[in-house]
């Protein structure tokens, strides 16, 4: 179904783009910029059936765990950011180096998000966000904290709904995100929640246990 609903998308926006380059001197300034909001539109569309695709496999109990290299995993899941102000940004990865068992389709998609929203939700000159662990004895501990524009802690268990966008930022969305990465979790028998800094940053913490 995720594969037919994004065909008619992909075909609107690339008609619309197509009569945007041929037709462009016939077209008022109105109409480019009617143009424009279908194009953005498309866009949102396109990652609102990614997401809740994700979202439901995220809750699929039929997967196996197997070890994986966490951080090479990762690094390839986070290929896929994109700095909002020219390119500038740093994320910080310290993860651990032996394979740890998780389950390899979703784990990604924890860290993707946790880490994209450090980047999207920042009005920092140079958007930063560290990923960091710890380890005891049955758990694997995770934290990912942002410089960005922070979350009051008011909304520490809303925020993990579906749907629920608190930020009134600008910035492309679906609001699924925290759903995915708490779904994801509770199936590596897990939990996450957020902490603030003195300084006001937002810190995400989420486990995942060693006995899947």
């Amino acid at each position: 179904m995720s594969h037919d609903l994004k065909g008619p998308l992909r075909r609107i926006k690339s008609f619309s783009q197509l009569l945007l380059l041929r037709e462009s001197d016939k077209i008022s300034e109105k109409g480019k910029e009617y143009l424009d909001f279908i194009d953005t539109s498309t866009d949102r569309m396109e990652s609102l059936i990614v997401d809740t695709l994700d979202y439901a496999i995220s809750g699929s109990k039929n997967l196996t765990a197997e070890f994986v290299d966490i951080h090479t995993l990762v690094t390839e899941k986070l290929n896929n950011i994109k700095f909002p102000n020219k390119d500038k940004g740093v994320i910080h990865l310290n993860l651990p180096k032996t394979k740890i068992k998780v389950y390899k389709q979703l784990i990604g998609l924890v860290f993707y998000n946790l880490v994209n929203n450090g980047i999207k939700f920042n009005n920092s000159e140079i958007p930063t966000v560290k990923v960091d662990f710890s380890e005891s004895k049955n758990f694997w501990n995770f934290t990912v904290e942002d410089n960005g524009i922070g979350i009051d802690y008011i909304y520490a268990e809303e925020i993990f709904k579906p749907f629920i966008r608190i930020s009134k930022k600008k910035t492309e969305g679906t609001g699924i995100g925290l759903s995915i990465c708490k779904r994801v979790v509770s199936l590596h028998n897990g939990e996450i929640g957020l902490e603030k800094t003195p300084e006001g940053n937002t810190v995400f913490k989420f486990s995942i246990s060693k006995h899947l």
